[in-house]
């Protein structure tokens, strides 16, 4: 069984050390400018919510370039999508963080950095390339780190959007209250994917939060089937490898209507009280 967590986050500290060597934080620090909140903004109420991820590359799908240019690509997200998840690990996606300013300069849509965040140089370092989220994973921080980080984030005027895969991380999240709380269906240490997480998870959260499904979201019946138990979507590998991502986009969208009118029949179904 791989455990992929263990093996990026051996190399994430690798790779945050030389980063730092090259570009200490006060090198930039005093450029940075705070956030404005607007990725939670963007995701407040709860129709239905697409954040749309820039993933050059998956560990386990490959590359997912596809055929799409990368400029018509970030003009369908611009048009489409409500935020921008930008995957920003090198090593294992193709991404950066150069990546994410240069899609943060040229799109209205909020920015996610998505990434192993492990430091609070990596914070930094989101906020100075534009990014209006951070993605924390419950998985690889203990309490102490996910609680400044998260306190961190939100001084920076950003948003942590917290990622949990299991009962005990969804109870360890608590202790910073998210306002945004991502259920990942893959677990990160082997790769698997559950797509009953969602509803497993939402079923037993007991504070409130914004939820936030992600990974393994292909087609319009797969949503549907989560979106009882969530409003806002993350959608990478589905998007990216589309030659046509404007129809994909479509497909989601038309799930708001199908899943209103569930919810309708469901109601004239149910037995009226008797007077």
């Amino acid at each position: 069984m791989r455990d992929f967590l263990a093996e990026v986050t051996k190399h994430k500290r690798e790779e945050l050390e030389q980063k730092k060597a090259k570009r200490p934080l006060p090198s930039f620090q005093n450029e940075i400018n705070p956030g404005s909140g607007a990725f939670l903004k963007a995701l407040a109420d709860e129709q239905l919510k697409i954040i749309a991820e820039v993933k050059p590359r998956s560990p386990s799908l490959g590359n997912l370039e596809g055929a799409v240019d990368p400029k018509d690509r970030l003009s369908v997200y611009e048009k489409n999508a409500d935020a921008v998840s930008v995957l920003c690990d090198q090593r294992y996606f193709a991404g950066s963080v150069e990546l994410l300013a240069e899609i943060s300069a040229n799109i209205s849509r909020p920015t996610l950095l998505k990434d192993f965040v492990l430091d609070p140089y990596q914070v930094y370092e989101a906020r100075h390339a534009g990014a209006e989220a951070v993605l924390l994973i419950v998985k690889m921080l203990d309490k102490a780190s996910l609680q400044s980080l998260s306190a961190l984030i939100i001084e920076l005027g950003m948003t942590p959007l917290v990622e949990v895969q299991t009962e005990d991380e969804l109870a360890l999240a608590k202790c910073v209250q998210p306002q945004l709380l991502l259920i990942n269906n893959r677990n990160l240490d082997t790769l698997e994917m559950d797509l009953s997480t969602v509803e497993r998870l939402v079923k037993v959260l007991d504070y409130p939060s914004r939820v936030v499904a992600a990974s393994g979201i292909e087609c319009a019946d797969q949503m549907l089937a989560m979106r009882p138990y969530a409003s806002r979507f993350l959608i990478g590998s589905a998007l990216m490898a589309s030659g046509d991502p404007v129809e994909k986009f479509k497909e989601f969208r038309a799930v708001e209507n199908r899943y209103e009118q569930i919810r309708k029949d469901k109601q004239k179904e149910e037995p009226s009280c008797p007077q």
